[in-house]
This record gives C-alpha cells, structure tokens and sequence, in this order.
C-alpha cells in the first residue's frame, strides 16, 4: 500500500483507505471514499499541490492532505 503523494503522473489506482485524522472527514467529502479510482494528473513544480482526478472529478490538493490517502 502506497500513499497518494507516491504515485507517478498518469497512475491510476484505487483509494484502500483513509488515515484517522481530522482531515479525513473533509476528504471523505470531497469523493475520496475507499474503492474509488484516483489518478495523480500532475505536480506543481514544488511537489505542492497535486491536482487529481477521483471517479471522474478533477480536484487539487496539498502535499500534507494527499499523505492521508491510501492506495493499493
């Protein structure tokens, strides 16, 4: 298992799980919900933000926000 922050640009994987953080409550509802398909679009040249697309919607999110998300 592997974190969101880990994959390559142009992988696509699905979410296993969520870290028990309290951001994980403002993942959940942003669509990040185990089983759906996650692809790691592209990185800012700094590595922050990381833009993806989960099951269709594309969203940007911050280096320490997309640590919390587990891939298979």
């Amino acid at each position: 298992m592997k974190r969101a922050t880990e994959l390559l640009v142009g992988e696509q994987t699905q979410i296993e799980k969520l870290a028990e953080v309290p951001v994980a409550l403002k993942l959940l509802e942003l669509g990040l919900v185990p089983h759906a398909l996650i692809t790691l679009i592209r990185k800012a040249p700094l590595g922050c933000p990381l833009y993806f697309s989960v099951d269709g919607n594309f969203l940007a999110l911050r280096q320490n926000e997309a640590e919390h998300i587990f891939c298979a």
